[in-house]
């Protein structure tokens, strides 16, 4: 199979051939490498926002490929179920669409158009060294003489051409909606076959005009004749802003939403939403977090608000609230770790965070973060201790009397606390655990009276409650070493 033969068969795949086999060879190999995925140019900076984006539909296969420097200069390939075009170097399309107002020496512009496969039209538009073009026009594969330097071919051509790529959309959108108002604009859209064309052309027209509620619902009906899940979200992010400023109540509001395949892309959409919006009741983010059966993406979405919203706007409580309807301890103390930082924190805080959790693993994980930049009063007047009684494991406990102790071991009354609260420990080796841990601080300066009485107390009724003779006997060597003192 010769080169060329090789290219066209291989775009057949994602093209009618029709589309292909008059293509020129470099045209074919450029279009190739950009199904194939293999960038044609050098690193460069991804293209404007109105830019479309790689589609796909059931039965054919759409994709762009852009790339475009600071100079302006682009490659673009484009190829949709009746297009395909290749743009190199730097071409600057008039405001009204029907002319090319210059391209840079050495560019080129190479289309194929299909109309339903009545009529096929092929440009091929290059710029010499001096900037100037020559323009070459076939019509259903015949060459066409063209008498007017193909200013009448242009302006005849490459408004679909650019109503089909959505290129410069928001200049465009601008242009129709200022002459047929928004329902114009809407029946531009119903004429344009690329999907990723008429998502970036609907996002637009939101973002220049508030629309009617009639308006808005003729925008959401359209999101179900997107495939590709990126051209809905396009869409969906203005579309819940203005649905909530418009009063459209919440199953009529989440309706689209629920149309997207995959929580990753609703919660794209709730993130972009939510990071707009200060309308924050119980009900509302009750309702957005319904929509995940995924703890993760409710986590993530918690946390965002967090960060970006005040304590006015987002309470404690609230977010409390949301979180019993988690089934993840890990993700649940995600939320908890990051709320711990806010000032508007109640004093019965820490036992709700506490109790909402199955493992003791977290409970701990959580009272030990609670005790960053706390200072040994704040903990000794707090219900931490009884918070403590929450946790069932003695080792996870002990783990945290073990922090405790590095924390605040310099505090006489604080290690008193944990040597009384060893009372509720059943076992010796925990128990011992934490006196030996106490005895190897330096206790000469943490005694607050010239005996240490009351430490030394603390220390004795400890050992008395131990139940092995064994370690009574090795501890109080230790704390007859202590009374010396």
């Amino acid at each position: 199979m010769t080169l060329s033969n090789h290219y066209s068969a291989t775009l057949g795949h994602f093209l009618n051939a029709s589309l292909v086999k008059r293509l020129p060879r470099g045209t074919k190999a450029s279009l190739l490498l950009a199904a194939l995925s293999i960038p044609i140019l050098a690193c460069a900076v991804p293209s404007a926002p109105d830019a479309p984006a790689a589609v796909s539909h059931p039965g054919h296969h759409r994709f762009s490929h852009w790339t475009e420097q600071g100079s302006g200069e682009r490659h673009i390939t484009i190829v949709n179920d009746n297009l395909l075009l290749s743009i190199k170097g730097k071409v600057v399309f008039a405001a009204d669409d029907q002319r090319i107002e210059s391209m840079a020496p050495l560019s080129r512009l190479q289309m194929t158009l299909d109309e339903n496969g009545d009529q096929q039209q092929e440009l091929d538009i290059r710029a010499d060294v001096d900037g100037q073009l020559n323009v070459q026009y076939w019509l259903n594969g015949k060459k066409v003489k063209l008498t007017d330097s193909g200013d009448a071919v242009i302006a005849e051509v490459l408004p679909q051409l650019l109503k089909e790529t959505g290129i410069n959309a928001k200049q465009r959108i601008k242009r129709i909606l200022a002459s047929d108002g928004f329902d114009g604009v809407m029946v531009y859209i119903d004429d344009v076959k690329s999907p990723s064309a008429s998502s970036s052309y609907l996002a637009v027209l939101l973002e220049l005009q508030r629309p009617s509620k009639a308006q808005w619902a003729a925008v959401a009906a359209h999101i179900e004749d997107f495939d590709e899940q990126h051209n809905k979200v396009r869409v969906l992010v203005p579309l819940l802003v203005l649905g909530e400023s418009l009063k459209i109540d919440e199953q009529t509001l989440m309706a689209p939403v629920q149309q997207l395949d995959g929580e990753h892309y609703i919660h794209e959409v709730f993130s972009a939403y939510l990071a707009v919006t200060d309308k924050l009741s119980y009900q509302k983010l009750a309702s957005l977090l319904s929509q995940f059966n995924s703890d993760h993406y409710r986590s993530d979405l918690l946390k965002q608000l967090i960060e970006d919203k005040s304590e006015a706007q987002l309470s404690v409580t609230v977010i409390d609230d949301l979180l019993r309807g988690f089934n993840s301890d890990h993700y649940r103390s995600e939320v908890y770790q990051l709320l711990l930082r806010r000032k508007d924190l109640q004093s019965d805080a820490l036992q709700n965070m506490v109790m909402a959790f199955e493992s003791d693993h977290y409970r701990v994980e959580i009272m030990s973060r609670w005790l960053n930049a706390k200072q040994a009063t704040q903990v000794i007047n707090s219900d931490y201790f009884t918070v403590l009684g929450f946790i069932g494991s003695e080792h996870f406990k002990a783990t945290l009397f073990e922090r405790i102790l590095i924390d605040f071991g310099t505090n006489e009354v604080m290690v008193i606390k944990l040597l009384n609260e060893l009372a509720s420990f059943g076992s010796d080796h925990f128990a011992s655990q934490i006196i030996n841990r106490v005895f190897e601080l330096d206790l000469t300066k943490i005694i607050s009276d010239k005996k240490g009485l009351a430490l030394k107390a603390a220390l004795k009724d400890s050992i008395s409650r131990l139940n092995s003779h064994g370690i009574q006997k090795t501890l109080n060597k230790r704390l007859t070493i202590l009374e010396k003192i």
